[in-house]
This record gives C-alpha cells, sequence and structure tokens, in this order.
C-alpha cells in the first residue's frame, strides 16, 4: 500500500497539482502542440490501431487528433480506449467513436459501455512524469505495465506528458516497462541510454 511518505507517490501528488493548475488557454495550447508533435513524427499511425485515453485531470487532451484521423478516413484506422476490467487485471480496449456510449468507470473515468473489443498497435499512454530513459510515473495503479507484460505482439508505446514532467529520474522498478517515446508540448524524446 503506497502512503503519503512514498517518495513517488509525493512527486506525483506535486505534478498532478501543477497539471490542474494550468491554464485553461494554456492547457488548449500545450495539448495542441502535443498532437501537432504526435502527428509530425509518428505519421503511420493515422493507418493503426491506436488505444488513446480519455483526459482527466487536466492530462493532455489528444481527441481532436484522433478525430482527425476518423475524418481522413485512411485503411486501417481504429481509435481504442481502455477498459478497466478490475484492479488486477491489464486493461482491455473497446473501439471508440464520437457517438459511442459512454459512463463514468471506476476511478471516475469516462468509459465505453459497448462496443468491439480490439488489440492495440500503439498506445498513447499519459504520463504524470518522466525520465530522459522513457520511464513513465503514472497514477500508481500499474494497469499500463500489467497490459504491456500480456500484450503479443508488444506495441508500440509513445507516452504523453507536459515537459515539466520531465524528472531526473522516476526510480523504476523491475516490472516497470520503459516506453518507446514520450511526446510533450516541446517535442518527442526517445530513450537516452547515457543517462
Amino acid at each position: 500500500m503506497k502512503t503519503d511518505s512514498d517518495p513517488k507517490q509525493a512527486l506525483r501528488q506535486q505534478l498532478i497539482k501543477y497539471r490542474k493548475e494550468l491554464p485553461n488557454t494554456l492547457y488548449r495550447h500545450y495539448s495542441a502542440q502535443i498532437c501537432e508533435h504526435i502527428n509530425q513524427a509518428f505519421p503511420q499511425l493515422s493507418t493503426m490501431r491506436v488505444g488513446f485515453y480519455w483526459p482527466i485531470k487536466n492530462e493532455p487532451d489528444l481527441r481532436p487528433l484522433i478525430e482527425s484521423w476518423m475524418v481522413s478516413q485512411r485503411p486501417g484506422f481504429s481509435a481504442l480506449l481502455p477498459v478497466i476490467q478490475n484492479a488486477d487485471s491489464p486493461l482491455v480496449f473497446r473501439v471508440w467513436t464520437p457517438q459511442s456510449q459512454m459512463t463514468i468507470g471506476q476511478y471516475g473515468i469516462p468509459t465505453l459501455t459497448d462496443g468491439e473489443f480490439m488489440s492495440p498497435d500503439v498506445l498513447l499512454i499519459p504520463a504524470v512524469g518522466f525520465d530522459r530513459k522513457c520511464n513513465r510515473l503514472g497514477y500508481g495503479g500499474g494497469f499500463f505495465d500489467r497490459t504491456l507484460a500480456t500484450i503479443w505482439p508488444k506495441p508500440l508505446c509513445i507516452g504523453v506528458s507536459y515537459q515539466f514532467g520531465l524528472i531526473d529520474t522516476t526510480c523504476p522498478v523491475p516490472h516497470d516497462i520503459p516506453l518507446d517515446a514520450i511526446v510533450s508540448e516541446e517535442g518527442v524524446i526517445y530513450p537516452d541510454s547515457s543517462c
């Protein structure tokens, strides 16, 4: 059980607080920049099965990018949202469209009530914080680590965060899985093996 004396938990709370205090104009600006960086650096995503997240607590909003890929109607594209089965299970993914029915699920996160289940080719994963080795500091539930340990072949994993989330180290433990890249409003970061 995590406590407030856990250094990762204290850092997590500090970064979430900072994120939630972003002025709305800056939040929209950063989200738009992040969407543009993803679109420019990873153009192949518009033809893949993309798992993304519904933004909460001022997480960068990727929905305009996802919807733009839908409008382009390129073959092979599907937008997928994670569904929490229970606290100890990997995530599963359902196809999402703007017309999909949703409800508030566990942890106050909007979730799909129906839709086809599908495995993602790529995951756009929210990160509270990150380091230059592309280790991610999440909310502490371990959902994405459990999921990545079970999906084969492993999807391309791209973290999404704000630049102020860059920290010296996330203090990774053996079950933490580094991401393939992190995108912030300042651009794309790939794992730095020299750190």
